[in-house]
């Protein structure tokens, strides 16, 4: 049923029931509700009952009565409105009262004849205007602006603000402070209570508090007392469960202010700017892997890579950590590249390096491995790690027999002949370098001997270390050269060769 609240400097705050098809309202004692105020009328005023609805009436002639600060004869009131005689105020309530309400979308749905044509200025004219804007704005902040001016065409708030979730710290930040002239408010104008954007993501709930000073939910609550507030609205930004920022208004003028209605109609706003705040989001998120991918794809194989943005979508962190693995690593190189490079021009050396470095690539990852690094005319790979590879031996040699072949076959008389070296052991594998500067990496004895055997190679075949023969277990035809020594080993390492059959008469890249 509909009360009034009845403040005034003679009495105590207290309420009056509406009721009848005629509520007067006056000094005399006849009245249905008698005002102790010097400067009220006798007859001062009736509230006429339309329906579900009351309209005030003035019956003054001398002393004017005034609805939210203007003047008037006579007015359709709505919840919150502060009718003002003499010295006396009261804000009509419609006796529907204020309550916390769920935020899915469905529980706030309004019939359709009581909202209006989508083309209108009603709640579902904003809405359909807003869902446009979902899809059509060019940035989020466009988005955020255009809603929120729409908001106070059919809202009597006077400041409005969006706090949006920061993916880093997960603390929601203001992203948009605006009052009701469009003006943007710094922080120190407009300060959303902690305490009310608490209880709406804690409670994954919109909140409507007519008379927050008053509200014995945030009695105790300084953000509330030292913002002043009367009225506030806030509603969660949601999807599926999972909540992006918050919506809010208020008022600091007037009690009563919003209504059930106006908080349906900000909850499903709030859910509309949800989407379109996830969509923005997952596009980031997939721009920021191809730019990631892209960038991997030239240094690692599809396994490598990933395993590289697994971790980073499960840790937050590009990296891959370290950790013992039985690895083949794979040197290659161009005997005879630096003579032979005084005698080309600087474009030539680089493109010779380029179509060398493309195949030697392409042959490491057709195995499944992972270009390492190039120094110069030399490339290294590795096979088994980070993704472990039963077979990691076969595919290192699998993959310097294609190298030869796609390098060697058929190169002009004088081009440099490429020379590959094998070896298998235990390493650390990992992450290694400053964070702008991250790269994967091997590091261990069999890394050293493998570098010490390319560089006793012979052409055109391929140069074992003793485990690499090992693991292969007699699947491939290799000559045994005994014991061999290196450099900065103690003692002789047993080394092999495969012979590679290159073949007469094929071209394939070189200097030129």
């Amino acid at each position: 049923m509909p009360e009034l609240t009845i403040r005034s400097p003679a009495r105590a705050e207290r309420l009056a029931t509406v009721e009848g098809d005629v509520f007067r309202i006056g000094r005399d004692a006849g009245n249905d509700l008698q005002l102790d105020d010097p400067r009220s009328g006798r007859h001062h005023a009736e509230l006429v009952r339309e329906g579900v609805r009351y309209t005030l009436r003035d019956l003054n002639p001398v002393s004017q009565t005034s609805v939210n600060g203007e003047f008037c004869r006579e007015r359709l009131l709505a919840p919150g409105d502060e009718i003002r005689i003499g010295d006396t105020l009261l804000i009509y309530d419609d006796g529907t009262g204020e309550e916390l309400l769920p935020s899915a979308f469905e529980e706030h749905r309004l019939p359709v004849a009581d909202l209006g044509e989508p083309s209108g200025e009603g709640p579902l004219g904003l809405l359909y205007q807003v869902g446009k804007q979902v899809l059509s704005a060019s940035t989020l902040d466009d988005l955020n602006e255009f809603a929120l001016a729409l908001v106070f065409r059919c809202v009597k708030a006077e400041r409005g603000a969006l706090l949006l979730r920061d993916e880093k710290t997960q603390e929601l930040r203001p992203r948009l402070l605006q009052d009701r002239a469009g003006r943007r408010l710094g922080p120190d104008e407009l300060v959303v209570p902690t305490s009310i954007v608490r209880e709406v993501v804690s409670g994954q709930i919109g909140l409507l508090t007519s008379d927050a000073l008053h509200d014995p939910r945030f009695e105790e609550r300084a953000s509330v007392r030292s913002s002043h507030i009367r009225s506030a609205l806030c509603a969660p930004l949601w999807d599926e469960g999972d909540i992006l920022g918050v919506v809010y208004l208020d008022s600091r003028l007037l009690s009563y202010a919003f209504t059930r209605d106006d908080l349906a109609l900000l909850t499903a706003i709030g859910n509309l700017i949800a989407i379109r705040l996830k969509q923005d989001i997952l596009y980031a998120a997939l721009a920021e892997e191809r730019v990631a991918r892209s960038q991997l794809e030239r240094y690692h194989s599809p396994g490598v890579v990933e395993e590289i943005l697994r971790n980073t979508k499960q840790r937050g962190v590009a990296e891959i950590g370290f950790e013992e693995r039985d690895v083949t690593i794979l040197f290659a190189d161009v005997k005879g590249f630096t003579r032979q490079a005084e005698q080309l021009t600087p474009s030539a050396v680089a493109s010779f390096l380029n179509e060398y470095y493309a195949v030697a690539t392409r042959s490491v990852f057709d195995h499944g491995g992972t270009v390492n690094e190039f120094v110069g005319d030399s490339v290294m790979a590795v096979f088994g790690a980070p993704v472990p590879q039963e077979d990691h031996a076969e595919r290192a040699v699998r993959a310097g027999i294609e190298m030869l072949q796609q390098l060697r076959t058929g190169a002009p008389d004088g081009a440099p002949p490429i020379r590959v070296a094998v070896n298998s052991g235990r390493v650390v594998a990992g992450s290694i370098g400053p964070p702008a500067r991250l790269k994967y990496a091997v590091v261990g004895d069999a890394v050293n001997v493998a570098a010490r055997l390319e560089a006793i190679a012979e052409p055109d075949a391929i140069t074992l270390g003793e485990e690499t023969f090992r693991l292969l277990g007699g699947s491939m035809e290799c000559e045994d050269l005994g014991p061999t020594p290196l450099k900065g080993k103690a003692r002789p390492i047993r080394i092999y060769r495969i012979r590679v059959d290159v073949g007469p008469g094929r071209r394939t890249p070189g200097p030129s």
